[in-house]
C-alpha cells in the first residue's frame, strides 16, 4: 500500500499505521535529500470534517528505519513550512504586486487547515483573519468607504449620515493620511445604524475592504484604484488622497502596504499554530496530497 505523507517541508517523512514495499523505501531515502524549488505546492480540496486521533501518537506496525510521527510532529512541520514561505517570499526581489498576491495565497491556504469542510470561501478567510490573525481593527469602519455607500443608496440624513459626515470632515481638516486604527469603532456606528442599513456599514468595516482587495488582485492582477501609491512599508491599511488635475477634490484611495501583509501572515500562522497545538489537531488532514491527474 502507498504510504500517505505529510508534504510540508523537504522531506518525506512516512507516516505510521501503513505499510510500504522494501524497494520503496530505498527510493524514498534517496529523495529525502532533495530539496524541492517550488514556491507554493499545488493543493486540491479538503478530506472534510476533521476527527481527532484517540491518542497523540499513531500507532500501527512499523517497518525497519522508519518513525512514529505524532499529530505534533506534523504540526511543527506544517507551521515551518509556511514560516519558511513567508520568509521567502519577503526576499522576492520583484515588484510589490507579486509578493502582495503570494501572501495573499498563503493566508487562503492557512484558512483551508482552520477550517476543514467549509465551502464558503469569503466567510472561511473571515472567520480565520477574525479568530487566528490578530488583526486587532479589522472590525474597524471606514468613514470615507461609508459616506459614499450611504450617497450611493441615497441615505443622505439620519444619526449615521451625521456622525460620517462629521469624522470625514475631521479628516479632510487634518490634511493626512487616515490610517484604520483612528477610523470609526463599531461602537461608534451600532446605535446610529440601528434604523439604517446594517449590510452598507458590513461593507464598510476594514476586513471586508481586505477581501474586496484580495479579489481584485487575485483574479483581475491589478489593485483597486485608480492610482498608485508607493506607501509599502506601513503595518495597517490606510486611506490617503492623490492628486488629480481633473477632479475639484483629490480623490481618497485605500492602501494595503505590503508590510501589512507579511505582519498578517506572520500573525496568522501564530495563531494557527497555538489552535492546532492546544487541540492536537493534524493540520495535513486540510489537503489531499495525490495526484489529481488519472494514472496507468
Amino acid at each position: 500500500m502507498r504510504g500517505r505523507r505529510c508534504r510540508f517541508g523537504n522531506r518525506n517523512i512516512m507516516r505510521s499505521g501503513l505499510s510500504q514495499k522494501p524497494h520503496a523505501l530505498a527510493v524514498q531515502g534517496a529523495m529525502a535529500h532533495t530539496e524541492v524549488r517550488k514556491l507554493l505546492i499545488p493543493w486540491t480540496k479538503d478530506r472534510g470534517p476533521f476527527k481527532a486521533p484517540p491518542t497523540h501518537v499513531r500507532r500501527g506496525p512499523q517497518l525497519e528505519g522508519q518513525f512514529t510521527m505524532t499529530v505534533r510532529d506534523d504540526i511543527d512541520k506544517y507551521i515551518a513550512f509556511f514560516r519558511n514561505k513567508t520568509a521567502e517570499i519577503g526576499r522576492l526581489e520583484v515588484l510589490p504586486i507579486y509578493r502582495k498576491i503570494l501572501y495573499l495565497v498563503e493566508i487562503d491556504t492557512l484558512s483551508r487547515a482552520a477550517f476543514l469542510g467549509e465551502k464558503g470561501h469569503k466567510d472561511r478567510v473571515l472567520k480565520f483573519l477574525n479568530e487566528y490573525s490578530n488583526w486587532s481593527i479589522r472590525d474597524r469602519v471606514s468613514a470615507i468607504h461609508l459616506q459614499d455607500s450611504l450617497k450611493k443608496n441615497g441615505k443622505l440624513s439620519g444619526p449615521l449620515f451625521d456622525l460620517v459626515n462629521t469624522r470625514v470632515r475631521e479628516f479632510k481638516i487634518r490634511e493626512s493620511k487616515i490610517y484604520a486604527n483612528d477610523d470609526l469603532t463599531v461602537e461608534e456606528v451600532q446605535c446610529p445604524a440601528c434604523s439604517e442599513v446594517p449590510s452598507i456599514v458590513k461593507e464598510a468595516r476594514y476586513d471586508e475592504l481586505f477581501y474586496t482587495y484580495r479579489n481584485t488582485l487575485i483574479h483581475e492582477f491589478r489593485e483597486p484604484g485608480k492610482y498608485q501609491l508607493p506607501f509599502e512599508e506601513y503595518p495597517n491599511p490606510f486611506w490617503d488622497r492623490v492628486l488629480n488635475p481633473n477632479a475639484r477634490e483629490m480623490p481618497w484611495e485605500l492602501v494595503v502596504p505590503l508590510r501589512f501583509l507579511e505582519i498578517l501572515c506572520e500573525g496568522s500562522i501564530n495563531g494557527l499554530e497555538r489552535c492546532l497545538i492546544e487541540q492536537n489537531r493534524d493540520p495535513c488532514l486540510a489537503y489531499k496530497f495525490e495526484t489529481p491527474w488519472p494514472r496507468k
